[in-house]
């Protein structure tokens, strides 16, 4: 789903390995952080690596429109995509 917003998976999965700012407050859901790094801000579930939600930090291009594209892709583990 990331892509369909213009995101790079590249940005997505560094957000994951090597976030510049780390958020572990309990209104993300229990084992939950928010990890933010340049324009990224991703919600990653902390047990299993995976890649809950990605946002753009900046709320004014929330509502932006999505380039038109295909099906949302499955959840990301960037344990996973790494060792891949």
């Amino acid at each position: 789903m990331a892509d369909q917003r213009g995101i790079a998976i590249q940005e997505v999965l560094l957000a994951a390995v090597d976030p510049e700012i780390t958020y572990c407050q309990s209104d993300r859901g229990l084992g939950r952080a928010m990890h933010q790094r340049g324009a990224l801000a991703i919600v990653v579930h902390l047990d299993t690596s995976t890649v809950i939600t990605v946002l753009h930090r900046d709320p004014e291009r929330w509502f932006q429109r999505a380039p038109q594209g295909g099906m949302p892709g499955p959840s990301m583990s960037p344990k996973a995509l790494n060792s891949a």
